[in-house]
């Protein structure tokens, strides 16, 4: 028997075809699961099938009883009506959504698509129900202004803090201004305190850096330029000298073969000061840490590798979580957790990418690579 519907073959679809052997669209109405009606210019439903009745709980009857605009949600009803005098001047009507009120009082979303006929003055509209899509959508909305709300909050926070500490920071260094006009030095504390003022003036100079950029935030793309890799880690061996000093820390560069990067100076350095104070915290124990930086090109990115021989850890044990917010991998060390999040944050925005090689008590190697 041949499956195909054509009006040579009624015995095929049965009750489906008429006498004369066209198809009975009655079937068709009734059966669809979209919304099919048909409403008259006079803005009454003239007919409707199954789906409609299902999904606004009112019967055939009582639908055509009353405007159509009686089930729509009141907040659409104006939107309803001027949609509907379009059609009666012969405006096809496309991807229309609006709110019904169903007989328990429920609200549904339905997107129309409809096609008037001047001459029967009547409209053949489909419908389809599109309220879960509603419902995810302002679930997403919902978890967007609550992310927004957020950010704005943690931004507050550190502006605020960074604002704050300014002035006990300016106090520091006016200490260290008086320090400077003694007479007779206390020689004894000389490099201590030296060292002592360059950090705190180096605190100062991040503070301001970061509360412009709070300030400018959307009046300014990040500030890329090109960085000597030297000059960083000059800067963060003198912010890490006493940790460097106390775990008596190797670090070793070799830049020979690419010695400057285009990228934002602030995020390098906060990069190059997460990776090396990790290197040296997560140090054997009774093993200083031997930190190797190294740097070349390679295809169209410059490769920069930071290596060391601590702790290290089981990569496919962590997987994904190694960049994570508060994600650590060896207890007893203090730490919040959010070092590799922010270096994987700042590379991520300035359009550099990072990988990761580790082996418990074999050390670890992350690569960077960025753009040239």
């Amino acid at each position: 028997m041949s499956n195909s519907l054509t009006a040579n073959s009624p015995h095929d679809l049965g009750s489906a075809f008429l006498p004369n052997g066209d198809i009975d669209l009655n079937l068709f109405f009734n059966s669809a699961k979209d919304l099919f009606c048909v409403a008259g210019f006079d803005g009454f439903f003239k007919k409707v099938n199954p789906a409609v009745t299902e999904t606004l709980g009112y019967t055939e009857a009582e639908l055509l009883s009353r405007p159509i605009n009686s089930f729509v949600f009141p907040d659409d009803q104006l939107a309803t009506e001027h949609r509907r005098q379009a059609l009666r001047e012969e405006q096809v009507l496309k991807n229309f959504e609006n709110r019904y009120v169903t007989k328990n009082g429920e609200l549904v979303w339905l997107s129309w698509t409809s096609v008037p006929n001047a001459e029967l003055r009547l409209v053949f509209a489909v419908a389809k129900n599109i309220t879960p899509q509603k419902i995810e959508e302002s679930k997403r909305d919902q978890a967007f202004e609550n992310l927004s709300a957020y950010q704005q909050e943690l931004k507050d926070v550190v502006y605020t803090a960074l604002h704050d500490l300014r002035a006990p920071v300016g106090n520091m260094m006016s200490i260290f201004d008086i320090y400077n006009e003694l007479k007779t030095p206390i020689s004894p504390y000389e490099e201590s305190l030296s060292l002592l003022k360059a950090t705190i003036r180096e605190l100062k100079v991040k503070m301001d850096n970061y509360l412009d950029r709070l300030v400018n935030k959307g009046k300014q793309e990040s500030i890329h330029g090109e960085v000597k890799l030297s000059s960083v880690v000059n800067r963060i061996k003198t912010s890490l000298a006493a940790l460097i000093n106390e775990s008596k820390a190797v670090i070793t560069t070799d830049f020979s073969q690419a010695a400057a990067i285009c990228f934002d100076e602030d995020h390098l350095d906060s990069i190059f000061l997460n990776l090396i104070s990790n290197s040296i915290k997560y140090a054997r124990p009774g093993v200083p840490p031997v930190i190797e930086l190294t740097s070349k090109p390679d295809g169209a990115c410059i490769q920069v590798k930071v290596k060391d021989n601590g702790l290290g850890f089981n990569t496919k044990k962590v997987k994904g979580r190694i960049f994570e917010e508060q994600q650590r991998f060896h207890p007893g060390v203090e730490g919040k957790g959010l070092g590799l999040y922010l270096v994987k944050m700042h590379l991520t925005s300035g359009g550099a990418d990072i990988s990761v090689h580790s082996k418990p008590n074999q050390g670890t190697t992350f690569t960077i690579s960025f753009k040239k």
